[in-house]
């Protein structure tokens, strides 16, 4: 019998088995590792052949990768977590309709849990092996992914991170503005990211650069490339994919909305403090026969009554309170 990627036992990383099938999506596509083994054993003095799928993904975020390994087993270390076998194959066999790049390692996979004997798994492992992957997309294929926000959180789960900045202006406030990093060798879901979120695509570190692990150092081969995005469509794009990140997010990543919006809400207050004054002035000078009530406010400006209410109640004047009770209809 055929095993299929339906899987009952099949655990999710989020809530329901689409959700995680595009987190494992973006993960791989933006480079997790996803290959299938071939190995040799001897048992009753005869050599035998066995496969195993593998699956990786990489990240800086360590609660991240105890999140899976605490959902599907596997080993964990300081930047991957990874787990082999049917779950290795049935997680990236369900990523088939979110794959771009990666779609022949996930139809490798599904092709493998359906194989009907060595033979056939050590040839879909031998046609996988050594694929270039990276080579394999072009920026526009991913436009109905990337409105996946699963998607999309599994590729800055996997090989992203942000940072919250904050300078000094000349008056000694601070500003504070978010920036996110996404690197990948899979170019094409870069210019995708940047055409549809914004930011931009460019070399972070040049081929040669020296770098410095601890006690040993190497020269880089080819050009890191990375997408960075930053300010208010950093801020954008972390609410997006917000609700399906599996990383934390630094204290304080959200603080220059919490601004944002705090200024929009003074601009609207003034505009109604403005409305009211205007009116109680025209009143007194018989322009007008009658000022707006609370009720009346909160239709004009599309918010609700014990909004305007609240914003009234210690910004205006006692006198202007009572006036508002007698001329208010």
């Amino acid at each position: 019998m055929s095993r299929t990627t339906e899987s009952k036992d099949q655990p999710f990383i989020l809530p329901d088995s689409q959700a995680t099938a595009a987190w494992f999506g973006g993960a791989i596509e933006a480079g997790g590792t996803v290959s299938i083994g071939v190995s040799s054993y001897w048992k009753s003095g005869a050599r035998r052949v066995k496969t195993q799928p593998h699956i990786e993904i990489h990240s800086h975020d360590q609660l991240m990768l105890r999140r899976l390994y605490e959902v599907y087993g596997g080993s964990i270390k300081d930047l991957f977590w990874g787990k082999g076998g049917y779950t290795a194959a049935e997680i990236v066999a369900s990523t088939l309709p979110y794959t771009v790049a990666r779609r022949e390692h996930a139809l490798a996979m599904q092709n493998w849990l359906n194989a009907e004997n060595i033979d056939e798994k050590v040839r879909i492992a031998g046609e996988l092996k050594g694929r270039a992957w990276q080579e394999d997309s072009e920026p526009e294929s991913y436009a109905e992914l990337l409105r996946n926000p699963a998607f999309v959180a599994g590729i800055f789960d996997s090989r992203g991170y942000m940072q919250v900045r904050t300078a000094h202006t000349d008056r000694d406030k601070e500003n504070h503005a978010q920036y996110v990093h996404v690197g990948s060798k899979n170019i094409g879901l870069l210019k995708a990211l940047e055409s549809h979120f914004g930011g931009v695509v460019k070399v972070v570190k040049p081929a040669g650069t020296i770098i410095n692990t601890g006690d040993t150092s190497f020269e880089t081969q080819v050009d890191t490339i990375a997408w960075e995005v930053l300010s208010s469509k950093a801020l954008n794009f972390l609410q997006f994919v917000g609700p399906y990140l599996q990383s934390q997010l630094p204290e304080g990543w959200d603080y220059q909305r919490s601004v944002i919006n705090e200024q929009r809400t003074q601009v609207l207050i003034e505009r109604i403090l403005a409305r009211i004054r205007m009116e109680l002035d025209q009143f007194e000078a018989g322009d007008v026969d009658r000022v707006s009530t609370n009720a009346s406010l909160a239709e004009a400006f599309g918010i609700h009554k014990s909004t305007v209410s609240g914003y009234l109640s210690t910004r205006l004047t006692r006198e202007e309170k009572r006036k508002r009770r007698g001329w208010a209809l």
